[in-house]
């Protein structure tokens, strides 16, 4: 069970996640492109409306869906689910008008499938992991011990690149990824070494040891104690971290499967306006084996080069299993174009009581890394940890710099950090504050100083000081937060919360207010009419010649159990959504009676809605819409244009009020 859990929060926890357009000057200008089902929409900061909308993804292979058992009697097997597709990251280029999504097929639960959009249209698919459609991966059993996902998306930036065909000659912009691969932790594994790969790409790094050492002289890495020097014009470019070179060194003909003790594979991927192509794959060996990776960051200033943040598997926890007195990798520098694991850091690590260590899953000692930001400044990253732990490290000297803690109020749930983002703003710079945004898988958001304050403490230590802590801001967890470049607001979305939301922090105490949100039902609806149904309950056409104009096009959607809100969606204007009020500060009263999330705020509104009925005669006079609610022996009577209840509340003598579960609420 405990490995099943893992596997699970190593693919899942990158979904929800939008990429920022850092091109705009001002959040005017300002777009993310954002995962949405087997959809992704391009939404504006300035309004939080989307302005496109893609088309469907493509199916995976069938490798990758699960087979229904063989019937006996018909002698038969089938395909069981699969076709239905679920996006987890996307990046788009605004300049090139394209956009690279993984995704998978939701039964499966991961990424295993890359696809580039030309605006909303699909124009090419790649399979990840083309050497699971061998013949020993056919069956279900090797298809999981061989559970291969893509995990994290990294955007290296753009380069020139030629073109072919008619334009054969010339040179087009390109936008690189870095698509990040791991395996799920199984000790047991049933592919064997020296397996050929059908996908015909170039598999850099080798299996020992011997490949931190590069023969031939070029593109050093590393001196001799494995560190970066500060000296290689090869691994420092100042100012810019935009671009990244490849090598288009001679492709083998046949390139081998990962090994069984390599669990990170990095895909490097080529996108332009036409053509998808994987021009590099660098497997995680040496150094790198036994590591499996969950979140990558291209630092600043740093050419070729990233850095990925995971956990070791559990063989190589134990301490028996190691003869040196290196601690196993959870946070690996890697030279994307000569493939070299240059240097496995080691700062994160409590070295007291080393040898004393028994527990081969000791997750104190091993916490997983969860989140990577880089910070203001060079050669400084944030590294966020699944114990709800952020360090602040030195990537040149490998030197832990400070910590901040964040624990959770349910001592059952997990307080892993799971986004960072740094404030870049004047305003900060000038009211002599350096902030600093952790969100937490409770859904909580922390704001820090990172300005040391001299104050005594027991160990003597600066202390950092917490602005604000704004609780329970997504149900489910923080998917993803980040700072608008250069200006006070914050977006923020959640791994189930179906919400976006942007902050801004404006107060002089420094908390945060919501400035713009865009919401939706956190359960599926469970009932949908049009606002006008029309003649005949048919709805109405929308169109220029009998005058209907966008207020036509609203949808009234009533959630299910586990939501109970009463929404109304436009079709045509998303400013035009809303959620009917059931009453006054139900947000202020679920956090005092304990009731954290939707789930806690659903309890004080109305049972779902299992059938409505309205009328636009008279609106504005009185109420023009009805609602019956599950095991509630009252009808409510709300008005659409005010988005509230208006009354009467409609109850027949002879309805039995005794049936109800709970009281009515006042309207």
């Amino acid at each position: 069970g405990v490995r099943n859990s893992q596997s699970a929060n190593l693919f899942q926890a990158q979904r929800g996640k939008f990429h920022l357009q850092h091109q705009a000057a001002s959040s005017d200008d300002t777009f993310i492109t954002l995962p949405l089902g087997d959809r992704f929409q391009i939404v504006t900061v300035s309004k939080l409306v989307p302005v496109l909308v893609s088309r469907t993804l493509p199916p995976s292979k069938e490798h990758y869906r699960e087979f229904q058992k063989q019937d006996k009697k018909n002698n038969t097997t089938g395909i069981q689910g699969g076709d239905e597709e679920e996006m987890h990251q996307v990046i788009s280029d605004s300049s090139l008008s394209i956009s690279v999504a993984t995704h998978g097929p939701k039964s499966l639960g991961r990424a295993v499938s890359i696809t580039l959009f030309d605006r909303t249209r699909p124009i090419e698919h790649l399979d990840a992991f083309p050497f699971i459609a061998s013949e020993d991966m056919k069956t279900k059993k090797n298809r999981k011990l061989h559970g291969w996902g893509i995990v994290d998306v990294i955007h290296l930036g753009k380069q020139k690149a030629a073109m072919h065909g008619e334009k054969e000659g010339k040179v087009e912009n390109v936008m690189l990824l870095a698509m990040i691969c791991a395996r799920s932790d199984y000790q047991s594994c049933g592919h064997a070494k020296g397996k050929k790969d059908s996908a015909n790409v170039e598999v850099v790094g080798s299996d020992s040891d011997d490949s931190e050492v590069d023969e031939s002289g070029d593109d050093n890495d590393s001196d001799k104690t494995g560190r970066r020097s500060s000296e290689e014009s090869d691994g420092i470019q100042s100012g810019s971290n935009s671009s990244t070179s490849t090598s288009d060194g001679d492709s083998e003909d046949e390139t081998i499967s990962p090994t069984p003790d390599c669990y990170g594979r990095v895909l490097i991927v080529q996108a332009s306006r036409r053509s998808m192509t994987i021009v590099k794959t660098v497997d995680l060996n040496g150094i790198g084996s036994h590591f499996i990776p969950h979140v990558g960051i291209h630092p600043a200033t740093y050419v070729n080069k990233i850095i990925l943040g995971g956990q070791p598997t559990s063989v190589s926890r134990h301490p028996y299993q190691r003869e040196d007195s290196v601690f196993p990798a959870s946070l690996l520098l890697v030279n994307v174009r000569t493939g070299k694991m240059i240097h496995s850091f080691q700062c994160l690590f409590n070295k007291k009581g080393k040898k004393n260590q028994r527990s081969i899953n000791n997750e104190e000692k091993y916490p997983t890394i969860t989140s990577l930001e880089q910070s203001p400044a060079v050669d400084t990253i944030a590294v966020g940890t699944s114990d709800g732990s952020v360090h602040l490290i030195n990537t040149l000297h490998d030197v832990k710099l400070f910590s901040l803690h964040h624990k959770s109020k349910n001592a059952k749930v997990t307080n892993a950090v799971s986004s960072i983002s740094f404030r870049t703003d004047g305003n900060a710079t000038r009211q002599g504050v350096a902030p600093v945004a952790v969100g937490c898988d409770d859904g909580s958001i922390s704001v820090w100083d990172l300005t040391p304050v001299d104050e005594d403490n027991q160990d003597g230590k600066p202390r950092r000081t917490l602005l604000t802590h704004m609780d329970g801001t997504h149900h489910g967890g923080i998917s993803k937060l980040e700072y608008l470049p250069g200006e006070p607001l914050l977006l923020s979305t959640g791994h189930v919360s179906n919400s976006i939301l942007l902050h801004v922090f404006d107060a002089p105490d420094h908390s945060g207010r919501i400035l713009r949100q865009r919401k939706g039902h956190t359960s599926p609806p469970q009932l949908l009419r049009y606002l006008h149904p029309g003649i005949g309950g048919g709805g109405i056409l929308a169109n220029a010649s009998d005058g209907t104009d966008a207020s036509s096009c609203q949808i009234l959607s009533c959630g299910g159990s586990g939501d109970r809100t009463l929404r109304l969606f436009s079709t045509a204007r998303s400013n035009l959504d809303k959620e009917f009020s059931q009453g006054q500060g139900l947000d202020r009263k679920a956090k005092k009676l304990g009731k954290l999330g939707p789930e806690g705020r659903a309890e004080l509104l109305l049972p779902e809605v299992v059938a409505l009925a309205n009328c636009e005669a008279r609106s504005r006079d009185w109420g023009d819409l009805v609602t019956i609610h599950r095991n509630h022996a009252i009808a409510y009577v709300w008005s659409t244009k005010r988005g509230s209840q208006t009354g009467p509340l409609l109850r027949q003598t002879h309805w039995n009020i005794s049936a109800m579960k709970e009281r009515p609420p006042r309207s």
